[in-house]
């Protein structure tokens, strides 16, 4: 089994996602009833779009959602569930009467540090309750960090096709960067062995292959369908990509920061981000 780093993974204190007490009591009541009724929506083919952020996912949730027999919903852990399974059957049991599939976006540190479960075996208890992956990656790590520590800049990353976006370049601490790289190395690697302890044969999303370029998104996700054995359906998604095709266009420090990154041993990334 792939072997992850623990002390990266599980370092957010589980503090940072406290929701009021009156949300656990309701908590507490759907889990009671769970416990009489575990399947709201027997019907309901569940899935999961598994994987890191700034990888596409919000995207794919959209583009998904737009298929009128699936239900996507984007981060549901991504704040403190007492009883995350109960959890996930209500929003489930919400969905429309139309629905064939209820899905969510579900990120490996939600486990480990929202939710504070061991991630090998959270994840087999979805698989044990029906839910099926479809694992979503981005290859290239520099980027995909590089937008992290752009959302903790300007808090946008993606916006409405109608709404207006700062378009200015932001000063990269490449510190920080640094550290969401290492990060990042950590948590694929526990996204691996999730998956190989859940043993499915899964489709994998690849960002830049399947959702970068708007053409490519009606086959990623007619073969997502045909994975949930649904019919196939136009797809569409409201949301557009703000940041710059070329990273360095973005960015202030640019020269100072692809040597940094250049020193730190991740330069190749930074030599296939300047390909694309």
């Amino acid at each position: 089994m792939s072997q992850y780093d623990a002390n990266v993974t599980w370092v957010r204190p589980r503090s940072d996602y406290r929701l009021p007490l009156s949300v656990h009591v309701r908590d507490f009541a759907k889990w009671v009833n769970f416990q009489v009724r575990p399947r709201v929506r027997p019907d309901l083919q569940r899935f999961l779009i598994f994987g890191v952020g700034r990888s596409g996912s919000t995207v794919l949730a959209t583009l998904l959602d737009s298929h009128p027999a699936v239900n996507c919903r984007n981060e549901l852990l991504r704040m403190h569930r007492r009883f995350p399974i109960a959890y996930l059957e209500r929003r489930a049991g919400k969905s429309p009467p139309e629905a064939a599939a209820f899905g969510f976006h579900l990120k490996p540190w939600h486990i480990t540090r929202v939710l504070q479960r061991d991630p090998i075996a959270f994840v087999k208890t979805l698989d044990r309750l029906g839910y099926r992956f479809v694992h979503l990656v981005r290859e290239n790590l520099f980027l995909k960090e590089l937008s992290v520590t752009k959302l903790h800049a300007h808090g946008v990353i993606h916006a409405k096709t109608e709404e207006r976006v700062p378009k200015s370049a932001f000063e990269v601490d490449t510190e920080f960067l640094l550290n969401q790289m290492r990060s990042g190395l950590a948590f694929e690697k526990l996204e691996l062995a999730c998956l190989e302890a859940v043993g499915q044969d899964h489709p994998t999303v690849v960002y830049e292959r399947d959702l970068l370029r708007q053409e490519a998104h009606e086959a990623t996700c007619a073969r997502i369908f045909e994975f949930l054995d649904l019919a196939p359906h136009p797809v569409s998604s409201p949301l557009r990509k703000v940041s710059p095709r070329n990273w360095r266009h973005g960015v202030k420090n640019a020269d100072e920061v692809a040597e940094a990154v250049e020193r730190a041993g991740y330069g190749d990334y930074v030599r296939q981000a300047d390909a694309l």
